[in-house]
């Protein structure tokens, strides 16, 4: 599985679909949530372009961890 990045205004662009916004994050990356905005961010860019949520954000001492969904592209 490839390895993937978004940078910060790609992030921003789902705000509103986030469930937790961090004020810490944001000062330190330019964004409010990275797990799950980089999960909706993929999902939208290997499917239709659109994304939700289908399991939000699970943060513990080594990992965070969001998964999202989204129709596959032409279907």
């Amino acid at each position: 599985m490839p390895l993937v990045f978004f940078n910060a205004a790609q992030l921003v662009a789902w705000e509103l679909h986030l469930t937790h916004r961090s004020a810490q994050v944001f000062q330190t990356t330019g964004c409010h949530g990275v797990a799950e905005g980089s999960a909706l961010a993929l999902a939208a860019q290997l499917g239709d372009g659109t994304a939700r949520l289908l399991i939000e954000r699970q943060k513990s001492a080594q990992v965070t961890f969001a998964l999202a969904t989204s129709p596959a592209a032409g279907r």
